[in-house]
């Protein structure tokens, strides 16, 4: 197929000269657009560009420069214009304090598996990495307040494999929701950084809005350091009975951050963590909650059958301790300089709840077993390096690098507790692993892809794996703690003030003295081992998260009150420890008293 003219899509033959102004045709036939008025939008012929843009030809041939677009943003009022073709993303990477107003004018255009609605504005401030899909080609429209940090052509990224892949595993999981009466259960695991939160949320988002049998999933998140529904530092179990919220940094509205009848609300069985990092420190407590967490899913799964029969998605952490790559940076700074870069360290792990233990060897009949499932998924028609290679095995005519001439026989580590990840797929009856891998690095991704399945299938052996390479378009690799903060903080500000820009909240304060709390925290010396502060500081409590539990204040046993349920989360103010005015000021999303429960401090803080 020939490459798209766009000198035929940005110009409308009626429009004089005038009007074509803010497009410029360049001679290499890119386009290199500018800002126009909004008092020039009017004048636009909106329906003949588009038409000229839909009757040319849009197939896959799309050359480099139909790419290469340019733009520079100095006026937030000033309106920027783009086209992009079917199956091609957009990536928009924001700065500090940025934000970028969207509406999509033609065409079909995802966010993470949320299609964004024609001629209605969005607003973006509280997300660093955005990535639009183009369903079918369309026409964007765009003005923010500073300029996009990716410029074009670099954020146009054409034909992902992995755009094609997500939709034939969603295809694939339909099917087997339709034969059967229970749903498919997802697991979403990988490398740190590498997209497993938005691989997630696009499979959340394709599930909810899947034709056919009832689409109500139940999904799991396992990483405490996402805000998914409600605030960072828990685990949580929420039906999605709808489409998620494109703007709000939490995915949706709650029952305590809704206003207004028409949002849908989600309302997510939260377990308290607390902490922003799982460590050996808290590893045994983290365990315990998402036993819990199990207990509360099978409860669910079991009364409500059309829940039961679209099936579950579990988001999870990387689960590998900081200390683990601490311990290769030491041996490596005892050796002399010169030694270090040929001298490979061997190390060894064998505490289960510490690092990775000397997987068995297995057959190659685990490798093909997927062939033999009634529900294997097939080939996802991506175009990518291993597309029509079964197994992932590696092309004959493929020249072997170092990493490619070791033992076969030797697994590979994995970066990830592979135990630990038995253990949730066991204790949640995972059938689906999707394992987003960093093949950054690696000359051979056949043989990395496979060496991975093959790690991963020798502990893992009742869910069917299928590997992803990462998704070079969204740079997770870029993503700092930075970004981290940036989101949690985000996810915060979400809650108690609402999750859209749109649709905002007005949280209430509320004063109460000091010995009208019950404030607990975990001991230093041993997690889930409650205690409970007795002296309230200024800087103990300011600014600090608080946990409303469902335990009465009457509560002795601080085992019950780390089982028990969370009713929200309260953020301290400001505390005054004078001696005649003990008293503690409170934010609270909703209305009314004080809950007299018992509260527990959590690691996060929240400055206003």
């Amino acid at each position: 197929m020939s490459d798209i003219n766009y000198e035929d899509v940005m110009n409308d033959e009626g429009s004089s000269s005038e009007e074509l102004s803010s497009v410029e045709v360049l001679n290499n036939e890119s386009v290199q657009l500018q800002s126009t008025n909004d008092n020039n939008e009017n004048d636009r012929n909106i329906e003949d560009e588009y038409a000229a843009f839909m009757n040319s030809d849009t197939g896959d041939g799309v050359g480099e420069n139909d790419g290469e677009l340019v733009n520079i943003d100095t006026n937030e009022q000033a309106i920027n214009t783009l086209v992009i073709l079917q199956g091609e993303e957009w990536i928009v990477d924001l700065r500090n304090e940025q934000q970028i107003h969207i509406t999509i004018k033609e065409g079909i255009c995802e966010l993470f598996g949320v299609e964004l609605a024609i001629n209605t504005e969005y607003m973006f401030n509280n997300q660093e990495k955005l990535c639009f899909l183009a369903v079918e080609p369309c026409k964007i429209e765009y003005r923010s307040n500073k300029t996009l940090l990716k410029p074009f052509p670099d954020c146009i990224v054409v034909h992902d494999p992995n755009v094609i892949a997500l939709y034939a595993f969603s295809l694939q999981l339909l099917q087997k929701r339709m034969r059967g009466i229970r749903g498919p259960r997802c697991l979403v695991i990988g490398d740190k950084t590498s997209g497993k939160t938005s691989i997630a949320k696009t499979l959340l988002s394709y599930t909810t809005k899947m034709m056919g049998p009832p689409s109500t999933p139940l999904f799991i998140n396992l990483d405490p350091t996402k805000g998914i529904f409600t605030l960072p530092g828990t685990l949580s179990a929420t039906v999605v009975n709808d489409n998620l919220q494109p703007e709000s940094a939490i995915w949706g509205e709650s029952l305590t951050s809704s206003t207004h009848p028409l949002v849908p609300t989600f309302e997510p069985i939260i377990k308290h963590f607390g902490f922003e990092e799982i460590t050996q420190y808290n590893f045994d407590h983290y365990k315990q909650l998402v036993d819990d967490l199990v207990n509360d899913s099978r409860i669910i799964l079991s009364n409500y059958q059309e829940i039961n029969q679209t099936g579950l998605i579990i988001d999870t952490n990387t689960f590998k301790f900081k200390q683990e790559n601490t311990i290769k940076q030491e041996i490596e700074e005892d050796l002399p300089k010169a030694d270090t870069e040929n001298v490979e360290v061997d190390i060894k792990q064998e505490d289960n709840d510490t690092g990775f233990l000397n997987a068995p060897e297995i057959s190659n009949d685990l490798l093909t077993k997927e062939q033999d499932d009634d529900y294997a998924m097939k080939s996802s028609g991506q175009e990518s390096e291993y597309e029509d290679e079964d197994d992932y095995e590696p092309k004959k005519n493929e020249t072997m690098t170092e990493e490619d001439t070791t033992n076969t026989d030797e697994l590979i580590e994995l970066p990830y507790d592979v135990n630990f990840i038995n253990e949730i797929a066991d204790k949640f009856e995972v059938d689906h692993i999707f394992d987003i891998c960093n093949v950054d690095g690696h000359s051979s991704i056949n043989n990395y892809l496979s060496n991975r399945i093959k790690a991963l299938s020798s502990v893992v052996k009742r869910a069917f794996i299928y590997p992803i390479a990462q998704n070079k378009s969204i740079n997770s690799l870029s993503l700092s703690d930075s970004y981290k903060r940036f989101a949690q903080r985000a996810a915060i500000r979400a809650y108690f003030y609402g999750g859209t820009p749109k649709f905002t909240l007005s949280p209430y304060t509320v004063t109460v003295r000091y010995e009208d709390v019950h404030i607990f925290t975990h001991n230093p010396e041993k997690c889930g081992d409650l205690v409970k502060i007795e002296n309230i500081t200024k800087e103990i409590l300011q600014y600090g998260i608080l946990a409303v539990t469902n335990s009465d204040i009457k509560e002795k046993d601080t085992s019950k009150i780390l089982q028990s349920g969370v009713l929200g989360y309260v953020l301290v103010l400001s505390v005054i420890d004078a001696a005649n005015k003990q008293l503690i000021k409170i934010l609270s999303p909703t209305m009314g008293d004080l809950p007299k429960r018992m509260m527990i401090l959590t690691e996060y803080k929240y400055y206003e």
